[in-house]
């Protein structure tokens, strides 16, 4: 299912379940009904699913499996995970984006997956932690406000993990929330929101820079209260291909491969058009699609609401030649109402939750005569629901890359092509 459960038919009906493969044969306790939907709980595995990893290795993987809520497909193959996740997509294009299954066949194409990634235990180059009892770090346990005590993880770069094991030195106070990034450099950054902890990060050797943004009215400016030490991660914002700037408080790729993956099938989105276009990205972050777009180019209007990530990106766009006048960074909400220079090629990047005014965004695409759209999602369902909406207003869905960005969660991600229909 696309939100990484299992459909299980119990004498009481359909309920969803956590932790189950195709094929299982469980014994259930009924959770109720949550959402309209019914819920369970697996007591027992009655006859495992071929498509189940043995116990021993996945807890050889992890010592919390089944409590983390991070890793909810451990328990699958690989080969499983990546058929699941291409289902996931074409069931989302077709249930919710409402397409036929002859264009679902014709546009998919096959999942990038990151399974080397995993293999070399490069994943993750981004965490975000609550602090726990004497400060140890802890993570979300699955759909709970609990919270589980991690003293490693397989899924995170190794520097990352030694930074989990130094947290407790720093005697942060509980319930405080960590963002902790590292770069290629083995440069170790973090966020907080009290400067106090932000020394203590500093001075117990755990990070190498820290910044404790600023969360009240002038946060437009997207400056901080204070940086420390030498906050700055390098390339990460560009999966490597610049040694673009940012910090742990400005969102990137979490994954080197999934970040590279994007970038790679949004170029091959528009590489028939994007020389000497005019390119309008909206939700450009602090330049992860931008600095290459703008390698190609002819000018980039670069539309972001968070006002951090266009500072970053103004000092990024040093890395393209000419940047200074091929890339034109804004702050501004992106709705229907944004005012929107013409272009030739839109690529949007938004957040899980999609676009707002979607369907009136894609009209004025339309009017504007964008001979490409290319669009990147990090949820099905709301990506699928924005397709729709752009392909209602005249343009023709080309291709879909899914991407397994995370390779041991049900999460995906997908870069999908249209053009004038």
């Amino acid at each position: 299912m696309p939100g990484g459960q299992g459909l299980c038919r119990t004498d009481d009906g359909v309920v969803f379940l956590d932790a189950v493969a195709a094929g299982d044969v469980v014994r259930v306790a009924s959770g109720g009904r949550r959402g309209g939907v019914g819920r369970g709980r697996v007591l027992g595995l009655v006859t495992p699913s071929p498509e189940r990893r043995p116990a021993a290795a996945v807890d050889a993987d992890c010592a919390v499996a089944g409590r983390c809520g991070g890793c909810d497909w451990l328990h699958l193959d690989l080969t499983a995970r990546a058929r699941w996740k291409v289902a996931i997509a074409a069931d989302a294009l077709r249930r919710v984006g409402r397409f036929d299954d002859d264009t679902v066949r014709r546009v998919m194409a096959p999942l990038v997956a990151g399974a080397e990634a995993e293999r070399l235990r490069t994943g993750r180059r981004r965490v975000r932690v609550t602090v726990g009892p004497a400060g140890t770090p802890t993570f979300s346990a699955a759909r709970s406000h609990e919270r589980v005590a991690v003293a490693a993880c397989s899924t995170l770069h190794p520097r990352l993990e030694e930074a989990l094991l130094r947290l407790p030195r720093a005697g942060l106070p509980e319930g405080l929330e960590v963002r902790l990034a590292v770069d290629d450099r083995a440069h170790i950054a973090a966020a907080v929101e009290r400067q106090t902890a932000a020394r203590a990060l500093l001075d117990a050797g755990v990070v190498d820079g820290v910044v404790v943004p600023r969360a009240d009215g002038s946060a437009a400016a997207g400056d901080d209260v204070v940086a420390l030490g030498d906050p700055m991660l390098l390339g990460e914002i560009s999966a490597g291909r610049f040694a673009a700037q940012s910090d742990a408080a400005t969102f990137s790729q979490a994954t080197r491969h999934g970040g590279a993956a994007i970038i790679d099938a949004v170029m091959a989105g528009v590489d028939d058009v994007i020389a000497g276009a005019a390119v309008l990205e909206l939700f450009c972050g602090a330049g992860h699609l931008t600095l290459p777009l703008a390698a190609r180019a002819a000018h980039v209007v670069a539309v972001e609401g968070d006002a951090r990530a266009i500072r970053h990106l103004k000092e990024n766009r040093r890395l393209v030649v000419d940047g200074e006048r091929r890339i034109d960074p804004r702050v501004a909400y992106i709705d229907a109402s944004l005012a929107l220079p013409v272009a030739d090629v839109v690529v949007v990047d938004p957040p899980r939750t999609g676009l707002v005014d979607g369907a009136a965004l894609a009209a004025r695409w339309a009017d504007m005569r964008a001979r490409r759209i290319v669009m990147v999602s990090c949820d099905p369902a709301t990506g699928a629901r924005d397709l729709r909406d752009v392909v209602d207003a005249g343009f023709r869905l080309e291709r879909l890359v899914p991407i397994d960005a995370f390779p041991r969660t049900h999460h995906l991600e997908w870069v999908a092509t249209l053009s004038r229909a």
